[in-house]
């Protein structure tokens, strides 16, 4: 079954995401922080695009550049990412086409803070006829 679900930590933010593919659970990494992030997330329609690529040695750790990527883009250009298109996977990289929304446009929704993605606890692997990955966010 796909989807993410917030698994109880004591300080910090952690998911668990099923997807079908590998690609499935980063667009829905995507989607799943920033709607933590901003309230009625739902009700907004992205404007714009943008190329987006990340490197790193294997799944697990693409997951955290990726979102940290995406917590970058939202805090230095102001950009909510939260609708990525046809993510590709390559050896060590992941790219793809975003589409987003210019923060101030978002004016008055945020409804939390993320820090970053962390390392801790990192999974991310094959499960059943599926993927699952856990990732920590540090609030």
């Amino acid at each position: 079954m796909a989807g993410y679900e917030l698994l109880d930590h004591p300080a910090d933010l952690r998911l668990r995401l099923r997807g079908d593919t590998p690609e499935a659970i980063f667009a829905l990494a995507a989607r799943a922080l920033f709607e933590q992030l901003i309230e009625n997330l739902a009700a907004l329609t992205p404007e714009f695009t943008s190329r987006l690529e990340v490197t790193a040695p294997n799944h697990g750790e693409l997951l955290v550049e990726w979102l940290n990527e995406l917590l970058y883009r939202l805090e230095v250009k102001g950009e909510v990412h939260a609708w990525p298109g046809a993510i590709e996977l390559g050896e060590g990289r992941l790219r793809c086409e975003s589409a987003y929304l210019p923060l101030e446009r978002c004016a008055g929704s945020l409804s939390g803070e993320i820090k970053s993605a962390t390392y801790h606890a990192l999974r991310f692997e094959p499960e059943g006829d599926g993927w699952v990955a856990e990732i920590t966010l540090d609030t």
